[in-house]
């Protein structure tokens, strides 16, 4: 039999802000399943405030960015973060936000 390496597709992800690359890793199936900030990005916070910490609280989790670099980004640039951390090209982010398949965080 065979052996496949999967770990051969997990690609590390890298995002370059204001000239400095950060790590990034995916949004895995366990916080998928686990994390409640998962969920309420979901289903919309409603409150804007909310969802910007929300996203920020995961970001920390999932790559070295500092919260401070977070802060200094603008919400489209955070959005384009969450993209590439669910494995989303950030070339498509527009055209997927205006087709309704990713939503606006």
């Amino acid at each position: 039999m065979k052996v496949i390496n999967l770990d051969s597709y997990k690609k590390q992800k890298q995002v370059i802000l204001d000239g400095e690359t950060y790590s990034l890793k995916g949004v895995t199936v366990g916080m998928y399943l686990d994390d409640s900030t998962i969920d309420s990005l979901q289903n919309g916070a409603g409150d804007a405030k909310v969802t910007i910490r929300k996203t920020i609280d995961l970001l920390l989790k999932i790559s070295n960015i500092p919260e401070a670099v977070l802060k200094e980004q603008d919400f489209e640039t955070l959005g384009m973060i969450m993209a590439v951390a669910q494995g989303v090209d950030p070339s498509t982010v527009n055209e997927a936000m205006a087709a309704g398949i990713l939503e606006k965080n």
